[in-house]
């Protein structure tokens, strides 16, 4: 389990601990997100500024043939 800042290369700084999660503060939008426990493959957040599910790590279909 993640406490504090942490860095994220798509991401950029993100921040939760045990009081918080599963919300998630990303300092480049400067908003909250909240992680859909269980997703993977991609991770669903929540985005409270947006108002719109988000998948943080969807696999990039670029180049593809």
């Amino acid at each position: 389990f993640v406490n504090g800042w942490i860095y994220d290369d798509e991401q950029g700084w993100l921040f939760t601990d045990a009081a918080h999660y599963p919300m998630i503060y990303s300092d480049a939008t400067s908003s909250w997100h909240y992680y859909e426990k269980g997703s993977s493959a991609p991770r669903m957040f929540y985005s409270f500024s947006s108002a719109t599910w988000e998948a943080w790590d969807a696999i990039s279909t670029e180049g593809a043939n």
